[in-house]
């Protein structure tokens, strides 16, 4: 079905209490609806492929569940030590991790993950030390 928003305003530029709304229809037909507030819920789709900034080879290491990275209960991706959090990590952990409000059950995840991991590397790396 094709929406779109016709005008929100008079021919002068000043708003008045009305919103024009056009709805199409797959089958060509076409609806006009006067109403006074309109709520657009656009959404967003996750595409691994669309984050730019991530080599394509580092993308293409990423296991993902459709088009998201799939992650661990730490929020880790198939990649140690890659994290997602926000609307990335909607897919694997639920809706409300989309916005800020999942911060708060994330960050102390992550940073639990990751001081295991430090302390773990400074393990691994003393009896290395205690040879020289």
């Amino acid at each position: 079905m094709q929406q779109s928003l016709l005008r929100n305003g008079d021919d002068r530029g000043e708003r008045n209490a009305s919103i024009e709304l056009r709805l199409g229809s797959p089958d060509g037909g076409e609806k006009m609806l006067s109403v006074d507030h309109a709520i657009l819920c656009t959404g967003y789709r996750v595409d691994l492929a669309r984050v730019k900034f991530l080599d394509e080879a580092l993308r293409g290491m990423i296991a993902t569940v459709g088009t998201a990275p799939a992650l661990s209960t730490q929020f880790e991706t198939s990649v140690p030590g890659l994290y997602f959090v926000g609307p990335a990590s909607a897919p694997s952990f639920g809706p409300m991790f989309r916005f800020v409000y999942g911060a708060e059950f994330a960050a102390p995840r992550i940073a639990a993950h990751l001081e295991r991991a430090v302390a773990r590397r400074t393990l691994s790396m003393r009896p290395a030390l205690a040879a020289r």
